[in-house]
């Protein structure tokens, strides 16, 4: 087998997430789970049991909060920015019609991770708070714990707390309480 060529970062072109989409919509892709990560398509893996618990714990209690307030995306794309569409696990958006295009704001946004992955936690962590959404969850799986990054400020997050008891709030809809229990196997 032949090792790769060196290439050098400039020498790579990064996709936009127009040119992105409009591969998706001539049928490209169709049997991959991919996200445009910083201009980047990276495949997904798929879900674990532990991880499709969660997530399905996650959105029934979301669900059944949501009415009139927001609007719960699982696994769907998010217009982050012009060279990312990543899809997270879990995002509450606002409440209006995306038949046009992908929500590009969202109020919360939950990644459920295997195993320690710097994709979720520290690429996925950048591309949220850049796009300005306030409040990301990372639930792990593999420590059984929460982290809850908050406050974007230039491109980070200023606050991170990890939880691994009690239950956790939305900021923006404090009412609504997820036993941090029910997520983690």
């Amino acid at each position: 087998m032949l090792a790769p060529p060196i290439i050098s970062l400039e020498e790579i072109r990064r996709i936009r997430r127009s040119e992105y989409e409009l591969l998706i919509a001539k049928g490209f892709f169709e049997d991959e789970h991919l996200e445009l990560l910083e201009g980047f398509l990276i495949k997904g893996a798929p879900a674990s049991p532990a991880h499709a618990q969660a997530a399905t714990e996650l959105s029934k209690i979301f669900v059944l909060v949501s009415a009139d307030r927001f609007r719960v995306r699982v696994r769907l794309p998010l217009a982050a920015s012009e060279i990312s569409e990543p899809g997270p696990d879990l995002a509450l958006v606002p409440l209006v019609e995306y038949s046009r295009g992908h929500p590009s704001q969202a109020y919360l946004v939950v990644e459920i991770a295997e195993a320690r992955r710097a994709k979720e936690r520290d690429l996925k962590a950048r591309i949220y708070a850049a796009a300005g959404v306030p409040e990301y969850w990372l639930v792990e799986l593999e420590h059984r714990w929460i982290e809850v990054r908050s406050r974007p400020l230039a491109g980070e997050y200023s606050t991170l707390t990890t939880h691994t008891s009690g239950a956790l709030s939305p900021a923006a809809f404090s009412d609504i309480h997820v036993p941090v229990a029910s997520l983690l196997p």
